[in-house]
């Protein structure tokens, strides 16, 4: 009886080690946007993809554009140069968004750009993480590339001036 109930203790405690450990660890959003202003960006790139075997990693995308003077659009083009365009009338914003990151090769990474009236954008993304440890979103850019530390967060950047610019312009150019 003595070694059960040591075996009993064991299990307890490992049960009390556990409940204080995920306490509380329920899913958590993180997010990332960037903001676009036409000149001198060119674009936003913006996606997420999985610590385990970099693979596609969900996430919701928002994108809005506005036109100031005269009429325009936005384009989101997906890593396998498919694209989606949305109208935006002269003095107005169009919003959009997206549930996206569930096709590798397709749209784990999206740019998304202005075309002729539009002047400014926003773009965010938003992940859910749960604890896990296999799998968490991470930023799919290299900033290491354009000088920068190496940051894992970064799901939106423009082009040409934040670190990871190099690498989203070789994903999708």
């Amino acid at each position: 009886m003595g070694n059960l109930y040591f075996g009993t203790s064991k299990l307890a405690i490992l049960a009390i080690a556990a409940t204080t450990l995920f306490a509380g660890c329920g899913p958590i959003m993180i997010g990332d946007k960037a903001v676009f202003v036409s000149p001198p960006d060119t674009a936003i790139y913006c996606g997420a993809v999985s610590s385990f075997l970099g693979g596609p990693y969900p996430y919701t995308l928002h994108v809005s554009g506005t036109a100031s003077g005269s009429p325009g659009r936005f384009r989101i083009t997906f890593k396998d140069r498919d694209s989606m365009g949305f109208e935006v009338p002269a003095g107005n914003t169009n919003s959009t968004t997206h549930s996206l990151g569930g096709v590798a090769g397709v749209d784990e990474v999206v740019k998304i750009t202005a075309e002729e009236g539009v002047q400014n954008m926003m773009a965010n993304v938003e992940v859910w993480s749960v604890f896990s440890i296999f799998e968490r979103p991470l930023d799919p850019f290299d900033e290491t590339q354009d000088g920068a530390p190496a940051q894992f967060e970064n799901f939106c950047l423009k082009a040409p001036g934040d670190p990871g610019k190099t690498s989203a312009t070789q994903i999708i150019p």
